[in-house]
């Protein structure tokens, strides 16, 4: 047991840790062979097989973890949720969530069902999402983001940005990654208007700095509508040099309209 709790110390429940193949081997071994176990070492187990792709052996782990009347945690609802959203399995997402339910782990946990909005709207469900943004109790910007991309993926772009408002009126401040998910949504509903307010106000409403992944969104989404004039002077204006994604995105557009010559760029 001392030997578990100094590795767990050691790992620190970090994925950069776990994701070393001699880290994962060494967890593996040392926790499969000892005599007695308890709840912290089926979770670290659990855990490690999640984050190196040993998707079979975590939830063949779970099951027997639950056999054996260990109890279900947060960690491990966390890694077997990703599990279900990495290979898109509803009927294991659904599986997990009834165990989160039954036992009452992972329900007020903030985390997990972050983790299940994501699961449900990668899944399609788009519905079972919302419900359970709903019965959270607690919700945060990531709770809003995942629910908004969500909604952007299954193609409910005018509801996601919706959403996006209705975060801002929860008094719930954007970040990068949430300003990115509405802005991926006007670009797939080809709302540019809607999407270009958003992009403006970044800096001076949101305190936040557009990074190229913003600016990769926002020309795709100028270059897909035709607006390319628009787009090479977004280009134009960028505080650091386009990437090659960029360039490669607006001479698409501008071949898409007819328009690969110097007229668009004067």
């Amino acid at each position: 047991v001392h030997q578990i709790h100094s590795l767990v110390t050691k790992l620190g429940y970090d994925a950069g840790a776990y994701n070393r193949a001699h880290m994962y081997q060494e967890t593996k071994e040392l926790l499969l062979h000892q005599q007695t176990s308890d709840n912290i070492s089926w979770s670290i187990l659990i855990t490690a097989c999640a984050r190196n792709g040993d998707y079979a052996e975590a939830f063949g782990l779970f099951r027997q973890m639950r056999i054996l009347g260990h109890h279900f945690d947060n960690y491990v609802a966390v890694s077997l949720l990703s599990i279900c959203t990495k290979v898109n399995s509803l009927v294991l997402g659904r599986l997990v969530h009834g165990v989160i339910i039954k036992t009452s782990y992972g329900c007020s946990d903030t985390r997990t069902n972050n983790m299940l909005l994501d699961m449900y709207a990668k899944c399609g469900r788009i519905e079972d999402c919302l419900k359970a943004f709903e019965e959270m109790e607690d919700r945060n910007v990531i709770s809003w983001t995942a629910v908004i991309s969500g909604l952007a993926l299954n193609g409910f772009s005018r509801k996601a940005l919706a959403w996006f408002k209705a975060m801002e009126e929860a008094a719930v401040k954007p970040d990068k990654v949430a300003i990115l998910a509405v802005l991926s949504a006007c670009r797939h509903g080809g709302l540019v208007q809607e999407g270009m307010e958003i992009f403006k106000r970044m800096e001076a409403e949101y305190s936040t700095e557009a990074g190229m992944e913003h600016y990769i969104c926002v020309v795709d989404m100028l270059c897909k509508c035709g607006h390319l004039k628009q787009a090479d002077s977004v280009i134009r204006g960028m505080p650091f040099r386009p990437s090659t994604i960029i360039w490669r995105t607006f001479l698409q557009g501008c071949n898409t309209y007819g328009m690969l010559d110097t007229q668009v760029f004067s």
